[in-house]
C-alpha cells in the first residue's frame, strides 16, 4: 500500500516503518524526494523530525547516485571522444 496513503489514514507508525524499509534501500528512485517534498499525503508528518531525517538520508541518497551516474556519463563522452584506444 502506498506509504502517503498509510500516513492519510492515520496510520502514522506504519507509514514510518514503510518510509525507513525506504531509506534503506541503496537505489533510491529519482522522483521519491520530490515526492515527499510535494505530496498532500505527507503534509501531517513533513514537518516532523524523524521524517525530516528519512528524507535528507534518501536526498543525499539520490545526489550520490546523480553523481555517480554524471561522472560515468562523462568518462563514457570522453572515452567516445577519444575513439576505443581507452
Amino acid at each position: 500500500m502506498n506509504i502517503g496513503f498509510r500516513n492519510f489514514l492515520g496510520e502514522k507508525q506504519k507509514a514510518y516503518h514503510y518510509l525507513e524499509v525506504v531509506a534503506k534501500q541503496n537505489f533510491v528512485p529519482v522522483f521519491i524526494p520530490q515526492l515527499f517534498k510535494d505530496d498532500p499525503m505527507f503534509d501531517s508528518i513533513r514537518g516532523e523530525e524523524r521524517f525530516k531525517k528519512i528524507q535528507r538520508e534518501l536526498e543525499e541518497k539520490n545526489q550520490k547516485e546523480r553523481d555517480r551516474v554524471t561522472k560515468w556519463l562523462q568518462t563514457e563522452s570522453l572515452k567516445t571522444k577519444l575513439g576505443p584506444k581507452m
